[in-house]
């Protein structure tokens, strides 16, 4: 009976062991069913980032995510710590969830230093990035980046593994320039630049040469010369050579040319060495200018003489008159920005800007016979004060805003002397050779003329297919000697 009992024990053991694994069976699938947890496995992959600059989200980690499904970070990254570190992450689709471990390298941004000269292309990232073993990371630049010339730093934006990251490139020269040094003969009393003692010169960037001590260029016979180059990196080399100095026979003056008469309003500023250039034989002519005859102030006409010297003594004079208006010149000034910011673009070649002006001064002036004819101030004043007048007007207004924008080579035209009535219009010279350059309006029904640019026989063939053969018969002693005229 003993025996039986305890049988019966062990069963009721067995029994209940079963009873309570079928209940923890029971009772983890409730729980399955209440939280969602399953082993369901999602493809991780490893990102890259810049340490400080990464913000990448939960499901950058993961390859795909089925529709509907989400992912968190179960804890965020250190977004500024260097190296590798685990990134969990917690998905979810549905009521159900799984746990999953990604990895993460944050890579340390440096500036990008490099050589001038030496500029590597395309850039390994172990130059962007202070960290090695960078291999199969891609980089690249996000837009094509204008590397300096001279030392100095510009901004870019690098692309690495899909992010974007600011990065600073510093361009230097540490490299001193090279040289081999030159020997120099030459004239008394001409100066000789230092950089003519200097050859064969190689840098990545401007040198500039100076004289360490200035060579006595008065004095014949041979002297040593010391010159200094530096670049643009603060680097420098000395360079020692002979400079032999002996007389010069040059007896011929220096040659003033681009002389023209100045019109200023009153109280205006004269620039009296526009246009005026100097030549001689040496290249080392000075030109002075005495300007003590004028008085802006006081309306009128005045003489302005220039004076060229060359090294040997040579001189050469030159006059011009200066025409001072009593029309303020600041009140034409103002008007005639207010019309040039109206026409003139930004980006415009000066060929743009004289079609410009042309134009507008043609279809902004009306024709009317005032028989003014006081100075191209007082005309451009009173084709902009007024918007009427004859040929003059529109030859001095024309003229006057041409040479607002820069535009000064410029010969004055007026119809030959004798004829039944005048007319005045220009030659302008746009680097391309010498035109004609009328803004007076022509009506005519069967012969177009526009005016702007006409070759000599554009013009002439125009006139005379108008019916009037002398409207552009010109004074030919108001052409410079050497200027031709495109035919």
């Amino acid at each position: 009976m003993r025996r039986r009992g305890t049988q019966g024990a062990a069963e009721s053991k067995k029994l209940l062991a079963v009873a309570c694994a079928a209940l923890a069976l029971l009772l983890l699938a409730i729980l399955h069913q209440s939280f969602g947890w399953n082993s369901h496995a999602y493809e991780t992959r490893e990102r890259v980032g810049a340490v400080g600059h990464c913000t990448l989200g939960a499901e950058e980690f993961i390859r795909s995510l089925p529709q509907g499904a989400s992912v968190t970070l179960d804890r965020p990254y250190d977004p500024g710590k260097p190296g590798r570190q685990s990134v969990r992450l917690v998905v979810e689709n549905g009521r159900r969830k799984t746990r999953h471990t990604a990895t993460l390298r944050l890579l340390r941004l440096r500036s990008l230093v490099y050589e001038l000269g030496t500029t590597p292309e395309p850039f390994p990232p172990e130059l962007v990035f202070n960290e090695r073993h960078l291999e199969g990371i891609a980089m690249a630049f996000k837009a094509p980046v204008a590397f300096p010339t001279s030392p100095g730093s510009v901004g870019a934006v690098v692309v690495l593994d899909g992010q974007e990251f600011p990065v600073t490139l510093c361009a230097q020269d540490t490299i001193k320039p090279q040289a081999d040094p030159h020997n120099v003969e030459g004239y008394v009393n001409v100066p000789v630049p230092p950089g003519e003692f200097a050859q064969n010169l190689v840098d990545a960037t401007r040198v500039t040469a100076r004289y360490v001590s200035a060579p006595d260029f008065t004095r014949l016979g041979r002297q040593s010369v010391t010159i200094a180059l530096e670049d643009e990196g603060g680097n420098s080399i000395t360079l020692r050579a002979r400079l032999n100095l002996v007389k010069s026979g040059d007896k011929v003056p220096p040659v003033i040319e681009g002389m023209h008469d100045i019109y200023v309003g009153k109280l205006g500023t004269v620039a009296y060495r526009q246009g005026i250039t100097v030549t001689d034989d040496s290249g080392h002519a000075t030109l002075e200018v005495d300007s003590s005859q004028v008085d802006t102030g006081v309306p009128g006409e005045y003489t302005v003489t220039y004076i060229a010297t060359d090294p040997s003594g040579n001189t050469a004079t030159a006059t011009a008159q200066v025409h001072v208006s009593g029309v303020a010149e600041a009140d034409v000034a103002r008007m005639a920005d207010e019309v040039l910011s109206s026409i003139i673009e930004p980006g415009m070649t000066d060929r743009d800007k004289a079609y410009a002006i042309h134009q507008w001064v043609k279809l902004h002036i009306v024709y009317y016979n005032t028989g003014e004819k006081e100075g191209v101030i007082e005309g451009a004043y009173n084709g902009l004060a007024t918007h009427r007048g004859d040929c003059y007007t529109y030859y001095a207004l024309a003229k006057y805003l041409l040479d607002k924008v820069g535009i000064d080579t410029v010969i004055d035209l007026q119809r030959e002397p004798g004829h039944r009535e005048t007319h005045y219009w220009m030659l302008l010279n746009l680097g391309e050779g010498w035109y004609h350059f009328d803004a007076t309006p022509v009506h005519s029904l069967y012969q177009p003329h526009d005016g702007f640019m006409m070759t000599e026989s554009e013009a002439q063939n125009f006139a005379i297919k108008w019916g009037n053969p002398e409207y552009y018969v010109y004074q030919k002693d108001m052409i410079p000697e050497g200027v031709v005229i495109e035919p």
